[in-house]
């Protein structure tokens, strides 16, 4: 996470989006949650993204087999290049209905649900979601914030 000073006392935290650019696996909205394609491993970069396995959204508290999660910023066309956010305060597709500072993680329907006992939390919901609305999380697929905070 980068935080960026500021100057002015009062006048807050600004958490500052880390993205990266990488090839979808499937034509891709604003707000899809997908994982980084750890098996596209291109000498020095990972450069695919994949869909989210079933297991991996089950996996135990920041294990890597829950992936890392990454957000689409924007639509992404299948096989084309798009910007994907790792960490910050991103928009993202809601699958179910989320309240204010519920963990969340990615689904296999390429959405976020409520983390359940086991999950992942890879993001803090900052506003309510509704099913298939965009609401606004803290994001952070690589690392996550541990287990479920329920």
């Amino acid at each position: 996470m980068a935080i960026v000073p500021i100057g002015q006392p009062g006048a807050g935290l600004t958490i500052r989006t880390e993205s990266v650019r990488l090839i979808a696996h499937a034509a891709l909205s604003k707000g899809n949650v997908v994982t980084v394609d750890l098996t596209s491993f291109n000498g020095d970069v990972f450069n695919k993204t994949a869909a989210i396995a079933g297991a991996a959204a089950k996996a135990p508290a920041n294990s890597l087999e829950a992936g890392i999660q990454v957000v689409a910023l924007d639509n992404v066309a299948d096989g084309a290049e798009g910007m994907f956010a790792v960490k910050g305060v991103v928009d993202v597709i809601a699958g179910s209905a989320v309240t204010v500072g519920q963990g969340v993680q990615g689904a296999t329907d390429l959405k976020v649900d409520a983390v359940g006992a086991t999950g992942k939390v890879c993001g803090f919901a900052l506003t309510t979601g509704a099913l298939d609305g965009l609401m606004t999380v803290y994001w952070d697929g690589l690392n996550g914030f541990g287990a479920d905070h329920a």
